[in-house]
C-alpha cells in the first residue's frame, strides 16, 4: 500500500510538471509571436562597419574572369579608384563606382579603357543614367 501511495504521488508532481512545462511553451510562443517582424533594411542586409549613405552611385556594370583573383581585381579597382557597389548578379555582373569625389579620381572614359584593355575584364560598360561623366 505505501508503494502504492508514493506511486500516486510520483504521478502527480509529474502532471504537475507536464502542466507548468506547458504553461511556459505557451508564453514563451505568445512573445515570440507578438514581438513583430523585425526590422531590415531594403537589401536584406546591412554592415555596421559602414555609415549610412556612404555608397557612391554605380556608372559601369563589368564581368571578371573567373580565373581573375581577389588581389588582381583589388589592384585594379584601386588603381582606377574605383569601388564594388553592387554585385556579382546571378549573371556574375558586378557594378562599380567612384570611390572618390569628382575631379579626384581618373575620367569614366580613361576607367572604362582600362577595364577593357586587362585580359581579366569580360565585360565593361557605362550604365547609360550615368553617361560619360563620373556622378
Amino acid at each position: 500500500r505505501a508503494a502504492s501511495a508514493r506511486r500516486t504521488r510520483l504521478t502527480h508532481w509529474l502532471a504537475a510538471a507536464v502542466v507548468v512545462q506547458a504553461v511556459g511553451i505557451g508564453v514563451l510562443g505568445a512573445t515570440v509571436l507578438n514581438r513583430g517582424p523585425a526590422v531590415r533594411p531594403a537589401g536584406g542586409f546591412e554592415t555596421l562597419s559602414a555609415p549610412a549613405g556612404t555608397t557612391p552611385a554605380p556608372s559601369l556594370r563589368v564581368v571578371f574572369a573567373a580565373t581573375m583573383t581577389v588581389g588582381e581585381l583589388k589592384t585594379l579597382l584601386t588603381s582606377e579608384h574605383l569601388v564594388i557597389v553592387a554585385g556579382p548578379s546571378d549573371a556574375g555582373v558586378f557594378s562599380l563606382g567612384p570611390s572618390q569625389p569628382t575631379g579626384a579620381a581618373p575620367s569614366l572614359d580613361a576607367s572604362l579603357a582600362t577595364l577593357r584593355a586587362n585580359p581579366h575584364v569580360l565585360f565593361a560598360e557605362p550604365i547609360a543614367a550615368s553617361g560619360a561623366q563620373r556622378p
